[in-house]
């Protein structure tokens, strides 16, 4: 009997063997009879009952199933059947690496936790009979698991190390020139705001007393009124002591007011504009140009992670690209055949 398992899917099984979630036949899982085959990758058979295994460990449990929209359950089904297929080749590539063997002492131990998680009057022996297993089974599934953690965790660490040497100082500065438009600070704007607010519930009298005391404030500004003074006699905007001031801020990043804002001129005033919060009148104080940032300028150390971590993870998906593209995966199952084709779209 072969076993093909992630780790997800590992504790899911144990989950279920020990009935915590719903009563024993609800979840039971027959890993010991023979079972459906789905699939097999390089050969060895994937069960039906390993991939709801994989999938009911992602499946969110609060939703008690019911409230996950069908296109959510079949990403989540598209998410276990990659796992699966993964941790199969991680597996298969550990054991070509020699590197597929697990201390029985951990794998004792791990029994032993299993049984401290067991509901008052049930035991082990009980569960593995229910579910058709032997204990050399589940130790099986349990070798199995730690050798993927144990050899995932071994390329990550080469991963890690190939990556930060390859993310040198001319590494850094060839990004840099070849990705100017992201080291560019983009042109800002520093706009001076009045607002007169008005119940959105209020009705027209509400909003038309609002916009007779925002057009009150806009002559008085047009006849060349201090707006620091102007604000903080009419505007209730939560700056209008600071005159209203809102600091410097991306172009198009003022909501409602961004057509009335970019209309202006350093200097200009606005006219009265309606809002969901009431009337509001905006002043363009200055305009920061965009300006290219200096590779000198640059936290280098934070990109220098930034890029290591980027590294690391094209390596581990070119790594797994290429377990894949010499894999033998063959589907048995219409349903998972067709599951493998689907683009399931966020």
């Amino acid at each position: 009997m072969k076993f093909i398992i992630t780790a997800s899917t590992f504790v899911s099984m144990l989950v279920m063997l020990i009935g915590a979630m719903t009563p024993p036949n609800a979840w039971a899982v027959d890993i010991g009879a023979e079972a459906e085959i789905i699939m097999r990758i390089n050969g060895s058979a994937v069960t039906r009952d390993e991939l709801n295994a994989a999938y009911n460990a992602l499946l969110p449990r609060v939703s008690m199933h019911t409230s996950v929209s069908d296109k959510r359950k079949k990403s989540i089904q598209k998410t276990a059947l990659n796992q699966i297929i993964e941790a199969a080749l991680i597996y298969q590539n550990a054991k070509e690496a020699k590197e597929n063997k697990a201390p029985a002492k951990e794998i004792d131990a791990v029994v032993a936790d299993l049984k401290k998680t067991l509901p008052q009057g049930q035991t082990l022996k009980d569960v593995l009979k229910r579910s058709k297993m032997t204990m050399d089974d589940l130790k099986e599934l349990i070798r199995k698991d730690i050798v993927i953690k144990r050899f995932n965790e071994q390329k990550n660490a080469d991963f890690k190390n190939r990556a930060a040497a390859a993310v040198s100082g001319q590494y850094l500065l060839d990004y840099y020139n070849a990705n100017l438009e992201k080291f560019s600070e983009p042109e800002q704007l520093r706009v001076m705001v009045i607002l007169v607010k008005a119940d959105p519930s209020g009705g027209q009298t509400v909003w038309k007393q609002a916009l007779k005391k925002a057009e009150e404030a806009h002559k008085e500004l047009k006849a060349g009124a201090d707006f620091i003074k102007v604000s903080k006699e009419y505007s209730e905007h939560p700056n209008a002591q600071n005159g209203g001031d809102v600091g410097w801020k991306h172009r198009d990043s003022f909501d409602e007011i961004n057509d009335a804002v970019n209309a202006l001129k350093p200097g200009d005033i606005s006219k009265p504009v309606q809002t969901m919060y009431g009337y509001a009148i905006a002043k363009l104080e200055g305009v920061k140009p965009s300006a290219q940032k200096k590779f000198e300028e640059l936290n280098k150390e934070r990109l220098r992670r930034e890029l290591q971590e980027k590294e690391e993870r094209n390596m581990r998906s070119s790594w797994l690209a290429s377990l894949r593209a010499k894999a033998k995966i063959e589907y048995l199952a219409k349903d998972a055949l067709e599951l493998s084709k689907e683009t399931i779209k966020p």
